[in-house]
């Protein structure tokens, strides 16, 4: 009996000896990158530099304030990246400098878990605000706004959920989002120049309002799309080489109000 009590602690031990416990970060526009970031009084400055000390499964919070990239934001694992106070307060804008910088670059090859982007206004950027080339990404509770790219002006390859999506521009595709799974957004003002889908390309979307996008070929609010349960309306087709489906074009919509859509 002793013996098998004795076994049964060296089995706990070693079990407990390997695993990981997920650790919480902090960043603010007062802290510094010297420090550890275990806390807000001992806060990185730059959200990199939390990211670059994390661990899959760790979460950073976010302190209210402007961050102004001097680079895009690179993850290269799954974590989660949270503002403390909600995206009206926490804004992410992308470096001017070099060119085509998101302000998320995710590249991670976790298929199971997701980095987590939660409640910040992220603008600027010039290759999507947010841009997945590898993994998965959930984006939620942020406004997206303010950003271009040739296709995908807005998002790019994630999960968003509750979020608007406003004033982004693609030279191409996709004004405001490319591949792309969302819940209950709002996707308004954004524009497809010389492309098709001012609002969504190549998107799923359930329970979205799509309204007040343009295109320059096709599909004002979406194309190539399956839309349920979404508000279509006020969308626009503004090229003068018959362009077609000021509302949506070569898309699947089920449950949706379609309305007040034109072309020019």
């Amino acid at each position: 009996m002793k013996s098998f009590i004795k076994s049964l602690f060296v089995l706990l031990a070693l079990t407990f000896s390997t695993l990981s416990f997920a650790a919480t970060w902090y960043v603010s526009p007062a802290g510094d990158d010297s420090n550890n970031g275990s806390s807000l009084e001992k806060a990185k400055e730059s959200i990199q530099a939390a990211v670059d000390i994390s661990s899959e499964g760790d979460t950073i919070l976010v302190s209210d304030g402007t961050y102004e990239l001097t680079d895009k934001i690179e993850i290269t694992k799954p974590i989660t990246i949270k503002s403390i106070n909600g995206a009206d307060v926490t804004t992410i804008t992308a470096a001017l400098s070099p060119p085509l910088n998101p302000c998320f670059y995710i590249n991670h090859n976790n298929y199971d878990e997701s980095v987590i982007i939660d409640g910040f206004t992220i603008t600027k950027g010039s290759r999507s605000g947010v841009y997945v080339e590898n993994g998965k990404t959930t984006v939620i509770d942020s406004i997206i706004t303010e950003n271009s790219s040739g296709h995908g002006g807005g998002i790019t390859g994630c999960t968003v959920l509750r979020s608007e999506i406003l004033n982004n521009t693609a030279g191409y595709d996709g004004g405001g989002a490319l591949n792309c799974t969302l819940y209950n957004c709002l996707i308004k003002n954004n524009e497809a120049r010389n492309g098709s889908g001012g609002g969504l390309y190549g998107s799923t979307a359930y329970n979205c309002v799509i309204v007040y996008n343009s295109a320059d070929l096709s599909g004002g609010g979406a194309d190539d799309a399956y839309l349920n349960n979404c508000l279509i309306a006020g969308n626009t087709i503004t090229g003068n080489a018959g362009g077609y489906g000021g509302g949506i074009s070569y898309s699947t919509i089920r449950n949706c109000t379609v309305v007040g859509n034109y072309g020019k």
